[in-house]
Order: structure tokens, then C-alpha cells, then sequence
């Protein structure tokens, strides 16, 4: 990794022809051994590697590995972008039979945890629906996901079951932009959805009343913003790994308004969800661990700042957060959300209308077709 010019240039070079090296001879191993077992139908359930070193995983599983370590490289470097990974790796998903059962081994369970991950937050960057199938196991509520080993929640800061609220919203949101189900269907099942969606989730209500009076009663200038002083209330009864989570919670419910029912920014609910998020955000110290997961919702959420003194936060917490976790991705997001914020003030200027539930108007447009030209990649 290059890491913002911290590294060698010449090492970083060598390190990724070497990567790339192992993954076009595991992959030209796998067909080899494909070919051999094909009069048989028999599949090859171990690889000899080059130098004599026996593999415990099969060929496919160490081509997904590679496959998979590939998108660290991208997320750090900012270089290219991760669809034809996810596509590879969702191949040879299929072909261990991992779409329809978890992994028996921890190995390949880390795998398939992480291809979730990046499928369902890289189809929303891009607008569009999550690569593997709406049945893929992973995108069905299972609690035994958070308790396992390696337990989900542990390793991307996001219960499983917001996983699944996150796969159904890009896809009902791609069935809604694509015409392929009517937007009276489409909100249909997002109230369905936002049902399900506050049941579950009935525990963080609590803090988010105790959040919006704590605001009122201290910030009487500027309500809207995130407070300037730490305060313990968040960190007392819960885990960073716990207000992690409840971010992605948030950034469900705020996705579930902003792609399905339509709202603008400028939306009461919007910015109360946006407020929350921010609130809560502004409690973990950049570096403590479980936050290097935060950067989905953390853009997210910042698309929806709408003040000058609501935008100076996100700057300073990106700052923040890149003298930390210095991925060129990072940058990237936080240029493409400035670009947003630029828009919507020409928008204003120009008397466009931003309060019509139609998802038409020149803002919108302007967001989706930044997205799905983009390459930045994030999870």
C-alpha cells in the first residue's frame, strides 16, 4: 500500500506484480486442474502449489482469497475500481456452493462475509442492484451471522440483519429506477420494509429522543449542528463497536427515505436521521478501532448536511479521520461530496424546485449520474 506517499513507490510496485503474479497462477492452476477432472466430474479439492507447499483450501477458495485481498488494494490506492473483482469472486462463490450455505471453514467464512459487504455497499455507490441474488444467503436474516466465528458484526461493524435492510433498499431502489416495478409498488413494500425496519431496531429510539433533547437544550444557536463538546452519554452504557452499528442503522433508515420514498434532503425526516447520525459520529474518536468501518455512513449522512456549520463538521471530521485511515478512497468521497454540496447551491440559486417526491429533478439526476460514472469504492 502506498499510503498517501508514506511508502516506497518502487516496493509498492514490486508487492502488487507480485500479488497479481499469485493470482494469475492460482487461477491458471484452478483451470489446469479443472481441465484434468473433467472426464472424471470429479473437482479438485486441494492444490499443490509451486516449491512443493500443500494448501488446506481448495484452488477455488485461494483464487477467491486473491480475488478479495485485491479490493484492500484498490480501497487504499483509490486505483481503478472493484467491479470485475466482485464479479470474479462472485463466480467462484457460486461455484463452492456459497450462495445458498455459510462456509464450513472460518477461512472462507471471512470471505463470503466480506464479498456481503462490499456487493451491498458498492451497489448503493452505484445505484444499482447487489451483484449476487436477493437469495443469497447472506442477505436473509440469520442471528447465528453475529454470533459466529468470525461473528459479522465483529468484522464490519454492521449487525447482519442491517445488511439484509441495506441489500432489499438497492434493490427495490434499482426496480425504481430501472421501471421495473411501479413506484406505488416499490413504496408499498418500503413501508413493509420500514416496519420491519423500526421493530427491530425499537432500541435505538431511545437515544435519539435523548440525542434531539440534549441538542435543544444546549446548542439553542444552532440546533442542527453536532455538539462541539464530547459528551459521555452515548459512551457510558454502550460499545464504540455498538454506535458503530447504530450508524449503519441510521444510514439504512436514511436511504430507505431518500431511494424509496423519494424524499429531498431538505425533508424533516432526512434531517433528523442526518442530525442523529451526525450526533452519534461525532462520539468516536478517529483511531478507536471499530470506526474504520464508519466511512459509508459517515458520506452518506454527509450528502444531507445542508448548512454551512453542518458541512465545516464533515470537513473537520474527515480531516479527522484521514489522519488516521489515510486511503485515497477517503478523499475521493469527500471531493465527490463537496461537488454535491456545489450543486445544490447552484440548484438553489437557479429557483429549481428540490421539494417535489418525483426523483427527477436536475439535483438528483446530478447525484446519480456522479455515482455511476465514479470509481471511488468504499465499505
Amino acid at each position: 500500500m502506498h499510503n498517501c506517499g508514506r511508502s516506497n513507490v518502487s516496493v509498492l510496485s514490486s508487492r502488487q506484480s507480485r500479488a497479481l503474479h499469485s493470482l494469475q497462477a492460482a487461477l491458471n492452476a484452478l483451470q489446469e486442474s479443472r481441465d484434468r477432472h473433467s472426464d472424471t466430474g470429479k473437482s479438485p479439492d486441494k492444490l499443490l502449489l509451486q516449491g512443493g507447499v500443500f494448501s488446506i483450501l481448495s484452488a477455488t477458495e485461494i483464487a477467491l482469497a486473491a480475488v478479495m485481498m485485491q479490493t484492500s488494494s484498490v480501497l487504499m490506492t483509490g486505483a481503478g475500481n472493484v467491479e470485475m473483482h466482485l464479479k470474479c469472486a462472485l463466480h467462484f462463490i457460486k461455484d463452492l456452493g456459497y450462495l445458498c450455505r455459510p462456509p464450513d471453514s472460518i477461512f472462507s467464512r471471512t470471505l463470503v462475509n466480506r464479498f456481503a459487504m462490499v456487493d451491498v455497499v458498492h451497489a448503493h455507490l452505484r445505484f444499482r442492484r447487489p451483484l449476487a441474488s436477493f437469495d443469497f444467503f447472506m442477505y436473509q436474516e440469520n442471528e447465528k451471522l453475529d454470533h459466529g466465528d468470525p461473528a459479522f458484526r465483529e468484522m464490519h461493524g454492521c449487525d447482519q440483519r442491517v445488511l439484509c435492510f441495506l441489500a432489499e433498499i438497492a434493490v427495490l431502489s434499482a426496480e425504481l429506477l430501472d421501471g421495473s416495478t411501479t413506484r406505488d409498488l416499490v413504496q408499498a413494500k418500503a413501508y413493509t420494509l420500514e416496519t420491519e425496519m423500526r421493530i427491530w431496531g425499537h432500541k435505538y429510539y431511545n437515544s435519539m429522543i435523548r440525542g434531539a433533547s440534549i441538542s435543544k437544550t444546549t446548542t439553542q444557536a444552532s440546533s442542527s449542528s453536532p455538539s462541539s463538546q464530547p459528551s459521555p452519554m452515548f459512551l457510558s452504557d454502550i460499545s464504540i463497536l455498538d454506535i458503530v452499528c447504530e450508524c449503519f442503522y441510521w444510514t439504512a433508515q436514511l436511504l430507505l427515505l431518500r431511494r424509496l420514498f423519494l424524499d429531498p434532503t431538505k425533508s424533516s425526516r432526512v434531517q433528523l436521521v442526518r442530525r442523529h447520525l451526525f450526533q452519534i459520529m461525532d462520539k468516536l474518536e478517529p483511531g478507536c478501532g471499530p470506526d474504520s468501518s464508519l466511512p459509508f455512513p459517515f458520506y452518506m449522512a454527509a450528502r444531507e448536511a445542508t448548512t454551512l456549520e453542518e458541512r465545516d463538521w464533515v470537513r473537520r471530521k474527515h480531516a479527522a479521520m484521514m489522519a488516521v485511515y489515510r486511503d485515497r478512497s477517503r478523499e475521493y468521497m469527500m471531493e465527490y461530496t463537496e461537488k454535491i454540496w456545489n450543486n445544490a447551491v447552484s440548484v438553489a440559486t437557479s429557483n429549481a424546485s428540490d421539494d417535489t417526491l418525483s426523483w427527477c429533478t436536475p439535483r438528483e439526476q446530478y447525484i446519480r449520474e456522479l455515482d455511476k460514472q465514479s470509481t471511488y469504492f468504499m465499505f
